[in-house]
């Protein structure tokens, strides 16, 4: 079974882990040496800062240094800028959803979106430069591929997916096609670097995942909210639970008076609520649950959401007579979690050893408020 590394690059090619981006922030840019002022220190030449002698080879690189038109620069990766103008661009979307809910844009604000849109453009050009190092070479057969693809999982044409695109992400045709090039070079790339590990599991092992899974029940409930109710309220709500209850136990069809009665979304659903675990669901509800056989049917259940009467619809409970019913998904389950870690850590190495540098005019990390130091008495402790 070939396991895909697409879905996991889709994740990660947009927000590389915080640690190891960090990694490289204390990092600082070589000052102009000679006369020559690197391309990624745009943002210095901007404010002139460049040594004697390299504001020349600045003034090349950008003819309108030292003007308010010189490219701004959020970030650099392995000598690459990453403009805060194509960072604004893309977040422009945004940047207009946050108007129209009424709420102010501040500069704050827009660099804390614009640093994590950073990231995701960091490792972008990480995972670029591997796949162009390795040698990998993504096809526009291997792009229309991708997107019938991923059309076909998501039940539609490809003209439909990616009109879907456009009208719910704001991401055009062009820069959809550019994604999955990347994604499935990426891939590509995974495959590659990966094909001398051993990232399988064994029937062993996913016999002992299989036997420390805990006990699941599925269940359907309905209820009666009573979390807006004043006292008097909550006591008609009581009495509109007990009634409901009368119902059930009288032969009542469960499903049926779930779509009518219950005041929660799962009513539309006859109730159910699938399988979950006992940590699932808060306490009360929990232990009335997995106290009950399955086809059994509680009495009413007091939460903090309200009333509630379930019923218990099925049991899930590892047994080893019925593990090779459930082995093959456990083994391709584990064996994709194993090359997701494996994904990850790669990545977290690229951005480990990567030049990254970020203008601090831009850090939101540089522009958090600092607490006030605090008076310390003479024993060491704080004063309250």
């Amino acid at each position: 079974m070939r396991l895909k590394y697409w879905v996991i690059s889709v994740v990660l090619m947009f927000a590389v882990g915080q640690a190891a981006v960090f990694a490289a922030e204390g990092e600082k840019a070589k000052e102009c040496e000679g006369g020559s002022c690197p391309l990624t220190k745009k943002a210095d030449c901007e404010k002139q800062e460049c040594p004697e002698g390299g504001k020349e080879k600045c003034d090349k690189d950008c003819d309108k240094c030292g003007t308010s038109e010189c490219p701004k620069v959020m970030a650099t990766v392995n000598g690459d800028a990453i403009t805060v103008a194509e960072l604004d661009k893309q977040l422009e979307p945004q940047f207009e959803q946050y108007k129209k809910m009424g709420r102010e844009v501040t500069d704050r604000i827009k660099n804390m979106m614009r640093f994590r849109a950073a990231q995701g453009k960091i490792t972008e050009k990480l995972i670029a430069e591997q796949i162009e190092e390795e040698g990998i070479k993504v096809t526009e057969k291997d792009i229309d591929a991708k997107i019938a693809e991923l059309a076909e999982q998501n039940n539609m044409t490809v003209e439909e997916f990616l009109k879907a695109q456009e009208e719910r992400a704001g991401v055009s045709e062009k820069e959809f096609r550019k994604r999955a090039k990347l994604g499935t070079g990426f891939e590509k790339l995974m495959e590659k670097v990966s094909a001398k590990e051993d990232l399988g599991v064994s029937e062993e092992k996913a016999k002992e995942v299989y036997m420390n899974q805990p006990v699941q029940v599925q269940a359907s409930h309905i209820l009666i909210d009573t979390r807006e109710k004043d006292e008097a309220a909550k006591a008609e709500a009581k009495k509109e639970i007990e009634a409901i209850l009368a119902d059930v136990k009288d032969g009542g069809d469960f499903a049926e008076i779930a779509k009518e009665k219950s005041d929660c979304p799962s009513g539309q659903r006859g109730g159910d609520l699938g399988f979950f675990t006992k940590e699932k669901m808060v306490p009360a509800f929990s232990n009335a649950a997995f106290a009950m056989e399955v086809g059994e049917v509680s009495d009413v259940v007091e939460t903090q959401f309200g009333y509630h009467i379930i019923k218990v619809t099925d049991r899930k409970a590892p047994d080893a007579s019925k593990f090779d019913e459930e082995k093959e998904q456990i083994m391709a389950q584990e064996e994709q979690k194993n090359k997701s870690q494996f994904a990850q850590t790669y990545i977290q190495n690229l951005a480990e050893n990567a030049e990254i540098e970020w203008n601090e005019e831009y850090d939101p990390r540089q522009q958090m408020p600092q607490r006030p130091a605090q008076p310390v008495s003479k024993g060491g402790a704080q004063d309250k």
